[in-house]
């Protein structure tokens, strides 16, 4: 079976942007490149996300932090930190995103998602497609399609790290029936997780970021 590993760890504290300043969203994610930059990133991986979420209620913002002031600031508690690494998992190849969710009364906030792990279940995904065992719709995946569902997940371990794992992007590993579903636009949070995460959120109005924040 084709998978890889979405894992949650309990941890102590610790040019273009996707969404335009002034714009709302439940949560607004700092997001951080490490080694490879790409430029572009961050800006698909808005508009994968966007897509996944589309008709749930939950709004998810990013910003890449490279040689933005905004990042130089105290971290709000509307905001959340993605690390966005090139390579793979230094112990595990196939934990492609982790979430360190914090300690009692200090709420996570950091998760971690590797770059080199998506890329080696691309390659291994596009094999599938290209020796027809597998459906062609996966040679559609972009490396944002496939980091959006991993993000999600882990943001989802942030704001409720208690929930056991379910179905669809919250499942505990992805198979390549999973991002078949993807492709499809079929894979998405379930209804009841869903109305969970919102309640996170309903005791706060959304966030408004402008003024440069």
């Amino acid at each position: 079976m084709l998978s890889f590993v979405l894992v949650a760890m309990l941890a102590g504290p610790f040019g273009e942007q996707p969404t335009p300043l002034g714009s709302k969203s439940d949560r607004l994610i700092r997001v951080y490149q490490q080694g490879v930059y790409s430029r572009e990133l961050v800006l698909n991986l808005q508009r994968a996300v966007s897509r996944l979420l589309d008709g749930s209620g939950i709004a998810l913002a990013f910003i890449d932090c490279e040689g933005q002031p905004i990042c130089n600031e105290g971290l709000r508690r509307d905001e959340l930190v993605l690390r966005l690494v090139s390579g793979l998992h230094p112990t595990d190849s196939t934990t492609c995103g982790m979430a360190f969710r914090g300690t009692p009364g200090r709420p996570g906030v950091l998760m971690s998602v590797y770059r080199g792990c998506v890329l080696k279940t691309s390659k291994q995904l596009r094999g599938l497609a290209l020796s027809r065992t597998r459906s062609t719709v996966l040679l559609e995946l972009t490396e944002a399609d496939m980091l959006a569902p991993i993000v999600i997940h882990e943001v989802v371990h942030l704001l409720l790290p208690g929930e056991a794992h379910g179905l669809g992007i919250w499942q505990a590993v992805l198979a390549a029936d999973d991002w078949e579903r993807l492709g499809n636009g079929e894979l998405k949070l379930g209804a009841e997780l869903t109305s969970r995460v919102r309640a996170v959120f309903s005791a706060q109005a959304p966030a408004t970021h402008a003024d440069g924040r």
